[in-house]
């Protein structure tokens, strides 16, 4: 078995800003423009029984070793199943909210483990004590985050009808919500 502990005290988890978010990630202290929040996990081998074993986790997996070559990006072999504080930072849609970026650095540290990349969301600004950690997922992602708020909005709007037609006692079915 492996054991996780997550020790970066600069961090704590707390209520998101973001509508519908769930929980999110906030500075316990204040954190310095170019600093950066190691993204740890497990790795797995893209396309690999442990990737499919952990399918439910797809939309969280990151890329573990991004290359560039020219025009087009290489996203290598391995995925990381996040397990620390990276695993918690939120999406915004506005980019004034944004504070950090999925980066990848490649250092002497980095070259002795499975990949060649340590991937990070780096600090793109200061954040000041108690402010979330908002990252940008990509544009793609905002279609999804698009359908979820559109879907939540339609499903209050289809339980306020239920409640009226509810409230009418046909049939007695008003005795359902007493």
């Amino acid at each position: 078995m492996i054991i996780f502990e997550e020790d970066d005290d600069r961090f704590c988890i707390a209520p998101s800003t973001v509508n519908l978010a769930g929980n999110g990630l906030f500075a316990k202290k204040a954190i310095k423009k170019n600093e950066w929040l190691e993204i740890t996990g497990v790795l797995v081998n893209r396309e690999s029984v442990a990737d499919q074993c952990t399918y439910y986790a797809n939309a969280y997996k990151f890329a573990a070793d991004v290359k560039r070559k020219g025009d087009k990006v290489d996203i290598g072999q391995f995925l990381i199943v996040p397990l620390g504080y990276a695993g918690i930072v939120n999406h915004t849609e506005d980019k004034k909210k944004q504070n950090v970026e999925i980066r990848y650095l490649d250092d002497k540290y980095t070259k002795k483990s499975l990949h060649a990349d340590k991937a990070v969301y780096w600090f793109l600004k200061d954040v000041a004590e108690g402010e979330e950690v908002l990252g940008h997922y990509g544009e793609g992602w905002e279609k999804v985050f698009n359908w979820v708020h559109e879907t939540h909005d339609n499903a209050k709007a289809d339980i306020k009808d239920w409640e009226k037609f509810l409230h009418y006692n046909l049939y007695n079915l008003g005795d359902l919500i007493k």
